[in-house]
């Protein structure tokens, strides 16, 4: 047997031997009850006092709706701070099941299932919206939720419940378990073992065999978790059971008789309440003396019997004599050096009686330490994203991105020192994070290193460290990092500010900054190492009295005024706006355009046919390379455009001028833009004209033959096909009731070639959308057209985004169809006029016409010969 075994059994025994003493009072006691019954006599059926007689101490309530009750109270308010105000509910199964559950990550209706309790469905049938059933599920509020849940557990609690029902495994139990009227899970858990002690003594003498457990094991596990649990929370696994043995003698004091039976609710909570307060509140303080003292008290027991000389008791400090060792209180035996002082001093603090509302933020910072640690990794990732997203912000495209790794991009550039020096930083950071999940929204991630720091660059794509959650799900790791780790430090400023001080609500509103703002100052440099430190500097003493050198005094008062001064100084983290990093070619949002923030700040024209001919001349000249880094560079000059608030009046500067002025990093800029004539002198007015007549000849040039499979005519029947064109020229150029700038099918050509481009050739577009919605964007059109105009499209929403590229190849067709058939109309009419026979008045009228009279020169000769300047010859 081991000794861990030994001193269960002598816990187990000390347990047994107290209650069994309470028979002598001779009247009816808590403790006395759980073994005797109202006469004082042992039970003749065990089962049927355990059963039906006792209201059985420490034990949550049984009923299962209250245990889910309390899990979903205590997890909501835990993910409360994450769940936007739209979205806090809780929810009931209906009002005749109370079964209540919330829904992780957003709280959003996202999963559904079978309730336990009336197996009816609950949940969401897609995300959003609940099942719709009768009775229907209920949808409450978080505040009335709570309220639900307070009246249903104090009116259960109201009722008498006899018996043990427990039958939740011993591997579930929890440090932090107790129910809402003690005030410190330590109280609830040597209770729970004093309980379970006297069950497994009982079931060992087969007292219990009628009743009914998941396993036979079931009280002797318990006790054994329970034991561990606890001194896991005292800090001293070797020495917990004389702790314990210490407790059990001071219940034999009269204040801990407390007459009467354990037949009913109120009495279990005035016994589990009067243990707290008087025996393990008074207690726990001084358990290193408690321990001294019993372990003094048994050595002068064994020294009546044995008077053997043992050096082993001086060295332990638990006996003194100064006549043989006069100088042996002058040295001190200390674990301090050989010991962590986080762990004890963290134990202490959970063990102090109020000590949450004593030093609260040492309390509230000790719960979560190794999540706070995280925060002080914030700035080099924040850091390391800014530089990328000032360096490729609308000049790499989507598919680039996720097809090639970090390490082709690093010493890219001139600025490439910079950009490794700013890696390096963000991966070691990166690696550093204890993490294990994140959460962005409804997603929710796994935060792995499946890879060595090491081969991280060459083995992870550029998407996954550009802050973008548009269109798949490569930048929403990193996003949701940098929003778990800023709401973190939110959690104890608010923390501090509301608790602490108790400035809440009407408080002088607290600064935010915006996350990609951070420095390193702004944020909380705190490890458990830290702290350690700190106690090790200035924040314990070492009590010096004899057999106390192992009593470390910590001053809470140090450590809780040191931590509120650091936080004091934090601000708050604004993890909300966030500038997120924007690819080539998708500048288009669902709710911003650049185009028409452009438009706002510089009023725009068309260019002349001629300037226009002759652009798209140069323009055809280019390769699709130059094409695509002319497009990207434009866009870039349009994130300066569409927020610089000088006016511009009616005679803006040219291109060239303008990013001389206001734009500091030209590094990755075209030519065309920096300095090349005649792109470059093009005035600013004309930069959306420009910039609409490059994307068509992207689109014919370059991006044409790589859309995707489905948007191709072979998905569709040819019937469709045909269908689908005829009905969007009958709606569009044939439809009469349209604006007249409508009736020609080059505009809409020309807006399908941009919606390809804009918003098809991104990554995971909605395809099932009707066109329409698109055609209705005044952003999507030229300038000349206005929004009178748009309101005239009237496109039927059968025809859907997918549908454009056939649409436009269609349209394309019938433009070569019309101006064929118009060019041999021509011809045919130049080859009639050619071969026609003519009637002698056509000859008489061609004669007439050859010979022309001037009736002013009447019969003066003329002269036929060389003349003085003539260089041309008559033909």
């Amino acid at each position: 047997m081991s000794n861990d075994e030994i001193h269960h059994r002598m816990v187990a025994l000390n347990i047994v031997a107290l209650l069994i003493s309470s028979k002598g009072l001779g009247r009816n006691s808590y403790l006395g009850n759980l073994l005797f019954n109202s006469d004082q006599k042992m039970p003749e059926n065990y089962t049927e006092h355990v059963q039906m007689k006792i209201c059985w101490p420490a034990f949550l309530p049984g009923d299962p709706f209250i245990t889910q009750m309390l899990d979903v109270r205590a997890q909501v308010t835990l993910l409360l701070p994450k769940i936007s105000p739209p979205k806090r509910f809780i929810y009931q199964c209906s009002h005749d099941c109370p079964w209540v559950f919330y829904f992780e990550d957003c709280g959003d209706p996202n999963d559904h299932r079978l309730c336990p309790m009336c197996h009816k469905d609950i949940g969401a049938i897609q995300d959003g919206v609940l099942i719709e059933r009768d009775p229907p599920q209920l949808k409450i509020p978080i505040n009335d939720g709570f309220q639900f849940i307070t009246r249903y557990i104090e009116d259960y609690n109201g009722k008498v419940c006899f018996g043990y029902h427990d039958r939740t495994p011993a591997e579930q139990s929890n440090v932090g378990d107790k129910p809402d009227h003690l005030q410190h899970s330590i109280s609830y858990r040597f209770i729970h073992m004093f309980i379970h002690a006297t069950l497994l003594f009982l079931d060992e003498l087969d007292y219990l065999s009628e009743i009914d457990l998941p396993k036979p094991e079931h009280f002797r596990e318990h006790f054994e978790k329970d034991y561990a649990l606890l001194a896991e929370q005292v800090n001293d696994d070797e020495h917990c059971y004389l702790w314990l043995f210490k407790l059990f003698n001071h219940l034999l004091d009269e204040q801990f008789i407390q007459e009467g039976l354990l037949d009913n609710h109120e009495n279990v909570v005035q016994f589990e309440t009067c243990l707290e307060k008087q025996l393990l509140f008074t207690h726990m303080n001084s358990i290193a003396e408690e321990i001294r003292q019993y372990s003094v008290a048994y050595i002068d027991f064994v020294r009546q019997c044995d008077e053997k000389f043992s050096m082993q008791r001086y060295i332990d400090e638990l006996e003194e004599n100064e006549q043989r060792f006069p100088l042996l209180r002058y040295f001190n035996v200390t674990n301090i050096h050989t010991v962590d002082p986080m762990n004890e001093f963290s134990s202490k603090i959970r063990m102090l009686p109020y000590g949450n509302k004593t030093y609260p933020m040492t309390t509230f910072l000790l719960q979560k330490m190794d999540n706070y640690a995280n925060i002080r990794y914030l700035y080099p990732i924040v850091a390391f994203t800014c530089h990328l997203t000032q360096k490729f912000d609308y000049r790499i495209k989507r598919n680039d991105a996720l097809i090639k790794t970090i390490s082709e991009y690093l010493n890219q550039g001139s600025d490439s020192e910079i950009t490794t020096e700013l890696y390096n930083k963000f991966v070691d950071a990166w690696y550093k994070i204890t993490l294990k999940d994140v959460q962005y929204g409804c997603h929710r991630l796994k935060l792995e290193h499946n890879i060595s720091q090491d081969e991280f660059a060459q083995n992870t794509k550029l998407a996954m460290v550009l802050l973008n959650t548009t269109k798949d799900e490569s930048g929403i790791l990193l996003t949701a990092c940098l929003n778990i780790i800023g709401e973190l430090q939110n959690e104890i400023v608010r923390f501090f500010h509301e608790t602490v001080i108790g400035n809440s609500g009407n408080s002088r509103r607290q600064r935010a900054i915006p996350i990609q703002s951070i420095r390193a100052e702004h944020l909380l440099n705190l490890t458990a190492n830290d702290i350690s430190l700190k106690l090790i500097t200035d924040g314990f003493a070492i009590n010096y009295e004899y057999d106390m050198g192992k009593d470390i005094i910590y001053d809470y008062e140090e450590v809780e005024l040191t931590l509120c001064n650091i936080i004091s100084r934090l601000p708050l983290i604004n993890t909300e706006k966030i500038n997120y990093f924007n690819y080539q070619f998708e500048l288009y949002g669902e709710n911003t355009s650049l185009i028409n923030e452009v438009r706002a700040r510089v009023k725009q024209e068309l260019l002349i046919d001629d300037e226009r001919t002759k652009l798209r001349g140069y323009i055809s000249e280019m390769s699709n390379e130059g094409i695509l880094h002319y497009l990207g560079s434009l866009d870039y000059v349009f994130t300066y455009l569409s927020t610089i608030t000088d006016d511009f009046g009616q005679d803006p500067s040219s291109i060239q001028v303008f990013v001389q002025n206001y734009i500091s990093s030209t590094a990755c800029l075209n030519e065309n833009v920096l300095r090349r004539q005649p792109f470059s002198i093009i005035n600013l007015k004309y930069i959306i004209d420009l910039y609409e007549l490059l994307e068509e000849r992207a689109f014919d040039q370059v991006l044409r033959p790589y859309f995707k499979q489905e948007l191709c005519e072979e998905t569709f029947p040819p019937n469709e096909r045909t269908r689908l064109i005829e009905e969007f020229i009958d709606s569009t150029s044939n439809n009469k009731k349209s604006a007249a700038c409508f009736q020609n099918l080059n505009c809409w050509i020309a807006i399908l070639k941009r919606i390809m481009v804009r918003v098809l050739s991104n990554v995971s577009v909605d395809l099932d959308v009707p066109l329409n919605l698109y055609l209705r964007r005044h952003d999507l059109w030229t300038g000349d057209i206005t929004f009178a105009d748009i309101q005239s499209i009237t496109v039927s929403d059968d025809i859907l985004l997918k549908h454009t590229f056939v649409i436009l190849k269609g349209l394309e067709m019938r433009q070569d169809y019309l101006r064929t058939r118009t060019t041999q109309t021509e011809m045919d009419l130049q080859k009639t006029g050619a071969t026609e026979l003519q009637t002698s008045q056509g000859q008489i009228h061609q004669a007439t016409t050859w010979h022309v009279t001037d009736t002013k020169s009447g019969n003066v000769p003329k002269v036929i010969g060389a003349r003085k300047g003539a260089d041309k010859k008559l033909r």
